[in-house]
Parts: structure tokens; sequence; C-alpha cells
């Protein structure tokens, strides 16, 4: 099977968890043919659409049948293969596991990495090098968290438990502990994998190695109220808009207001019990701050989440939604998923917006990121026809039309 993905929700005398779970294990693709290209909305290239980068499907060697990786280089500084898995979501807290079996060809090493964010380069959180001697080692920003030696030439498992509550990173080998650690990043939002084994870093300069059946798993800290995420707008008009959240509690608060307003003063709506609410009376071509949190009960509540929206004029200018500049959409057509490829080097507010021909507004999310970010687009609710797709970086407006098949 190609993929799977489990949502659990448990509650147990002690409070409610909930658990994400994802798993690959490459059997389902093709021999001979990249896992992005195949597989583009789990696993995506480090750099956006570049083809070089992906790494084919193999089944000459496999921890179970039939398909695996293959990673291989022998430039100094490793590559040209660099793929790249972003998690649900950047965690920061509760129990993190990700598991994997590796084999390292005999004379060869192998290295993956995570990131502190969805956007690359920019922190590494950990560093796993595996040397061609048998050695490897966790590591981050020049400090060594620990030390130890893996299987060479045969397949072995490795899994990380990593509880970002009370910050204790554990590497097991085989099911027996390697020894635990303090990250001085304490925070996980995606899994690289690429191919080095650097002369600088003790190896070789030859990297050669084998991954297969990779998931990961998070549990929330059960001690903690959550914060919503994922914040969206749809259903825009000059005087109303449909709010919408995701979230594992069960009660929530919301404030909106003008465009400014100082939290604390605005429009109240408390305990609300659904992860929506529709907002109403409000004036045309005007800007909106809403605010969300977590209401778990005696006074614990999560952090304010927060977005902005603009309802609309009371008289659409048609023509203006067709002033076309290009960006790069694609696939287009479409009839399931499309994507922007975004690169924000300024830290500058990023607003994706979804209108169909009449100028109404399906739907609205903010992005906060710097760097280069390939960004989805799910149209597989969406009728066919055509929409027009709105993006807007600082000042600068971009739009294009979008054909949904």
């Amino acid at each position: 099977m190609k993929k799977i993905y489990l949502i659990i929700t448990c509650v147990l005398l002690s409070g409610t968890f909930f658990t994400q779970i994802f798993s690959d294990n490459f059997d389902s693709y093709t021999v001979g043919q990249g896992l992005v290209s195949q597989n583009p909305t789990d696993w995506d290239t480090w750099t956006p659409s570049t083809p070089n980068e992906d790494v084919l499907i193999s089944n000459t060697n496999s921890a179970s049948p039939s398909n695996a990786l293959y990673f291989s280089s022998n430039l100094p500084n490793g590559g040209p293969e660099d793929i790249i898995l972003r998690y649900a979501s950047v965690y920061t807290s509760g129990t993190f596991t990700l598991d994997m079996n590796i084999l390292v060809e005999s004379g060869k090493g192998a290295y993956f990495n995570m990131q502190e964010t969805w956007v690359v380069a920019q922190v590494w959180a950990i560093d796993c090098f595996m040397l061609d001697n048998g050695t490897l080692e966790l590591s981050s920003g020049g400090i060594t968290y620990l030390t130890s030696n893996y299987p060479t030439g045969t397949w072995f498992n490795l899994r990380m438990e990593i509880d970002l509550t009370a910050n204790n990173w554990e590497l097991f080998i085989d099911n027996s502990s390697k020894g635990s650690f303090s990250n001085t990043t304490n925070s996980i939002g995606i899994l690289d994998f690429y191919p080095t084994n650097s002369a600088a870093n003790g190896g070789n300069d030859i990297s050669g190695f084998y991954v297969d059946d990779v998931s990961y798993d998070h549990t929330p800290d059960s001690n903690l109220c959550l914060d919503p995420t994922r914040l969206d707008f749809s259903n825009i008009t000059n005087n109303s808009a449909d709010i919408s959240w995701i979230s594992t509690e069960t009660a929530w608060n919301l404030e909106w207001g003008t465009s400014g307003f100082t939290q604390g003063t605005g429009n109240l709506v408390p305990s609300t019990s659904t992860t929506n609410y529709t907002l109403t009376n409000l004036d045309s071509n005007t800007v909106y701050d809403v605010y969300v949190q977590s209401d778990c009960g005696n006074a614990v509540t999560s952090s304010w989440i927060g977005s902005t929206f603009t309802t609309l004029n009371t008289a659409v200018n048609i023509n203006n939604i067709y002033s076309i500049e290009e960006f790069k959409l694609f696939p287009n057509p479409t009839n399931g998923t499309t994507y922007i490829d975004i690169t924000n080097n300024d830290n500058k507010n990023i607003s994706l917006t979804i209108l169909d021909i009449n100028g109404k507004i399906i739907s609205a999310r903010d992005y906060h990121f710097n760097g280069t970010m390939k960004l989805p687009i799910f149209v597989n609710n969406l009728e066919k026809g055509i929409y027009i797709v709105k993006l807007s970086i600082g000042e600068s407006v971009q739009q294009q039309k979008l054909i949904v098949q």
C-alpha cells in the first residue's frame, strides 16, 4: 500500500487525546519512476518542481516486499536527490515518533534531517549522519547530541521518540535505546532525505542507502488546551462571511472586529460548541480581524489564533477580476489538487483567495512563512468551471484563471 492515514480519537479517564499517523511503504508506486512525481501530495523535492532531486522507486532491495527508496551519491557535497515530507503540522509539544527501516550499503554512508518548520533551509532541528564505518551521529547547529553505532550492509529499524513537551529526544536502533538528549531546537516540521557522506563529517564522500516503511505519529499533550488550526473564511459577501477552524477540543471563544482592533474590545462570541460560525451585518469593502481560542473549562484556554478577511464591494466589478498577471499554477486544468510555487523572502503577509466567475469569494486563507513553499489548492469540492485564483504578497496582487474539470 502506498500510504495510510489514520485518525484516532480516544477518551481516557485522564482526558482526550488525538493521534495522527502517516505511513508509506512505497509498494504501490511504479519501479524506476520518481516518488514525488507519483505522489506530490505527500512528498516534495527540497527545491520545488525540481525533477532531478526526485528519488527513484527501487525493487532491488526492500525491508518489506517489494519496493523501497534508493539514494546514491559520490559527490563531495552529496545529492542531487533531495526529497522532503512535510508533517501534518509543525509540532512543538506532545509526543512525536518517527520510524523507518534503513539499509546502508557496506563502505557507504547515509543521511537525513528534520527541519524546524514547514520552510526548508532555515533551521535544521536535527541531523542524522550514518558514516561508512558504522558510526551514527545526531547533531544540530554544531552540537553533537548523541553518538552510537548502527549495523552496516543489512536492514535495521531506526526509531526516534521525541517528547516535545519535556524536550527529551531518544534514539532506538532495532528497538534498543541508544540514548536520549535535550535539543536546543525543540520543534519539527519536515523530514528530509539526502544522500551525503561528506569527508568533512568523517565520511568517505560515498553515499548509498535504501529506505523503507517510513511512518510517524503524534500524540498531543493531554494536559494542554490545544490551539485551533487552519482558520478559514468562505462564502464572503458584502455583509457576511462564514468562518471555520480545525480543533480537537469541544468549545471555543471567538472575537472579531474591524482590522486593527485591540483584543478585549471586539465582538466576543463566548463558548461556541461548533467549529464554524457566520458573521452577519458587516460593512462592505471592509477588512475584519477574527480570533479563535479553545476553551477547555475551569479558566483553561489555548492561545488565540487570528486571521483577516475583506468583505466584497456592494457592486463587484467583474472586469477587475480578469486583470490577470502570470504566476505558476499547476496543473491547470485540474480535477483534484493544483499547486502554487511561492517565494517570500521579506516576511510579507500572503493571502490566497478563490473566486467564482461572478466574483464571489469561495475561500480565503492567509499564510505566514519566509522562504519558498509549494502551496496546495484542493478543488475536489468545487463544481466544474472557471475560477479565479488571487494571490496577494504584501502590496503585490496577482490573479489567474483556474479551470476545474
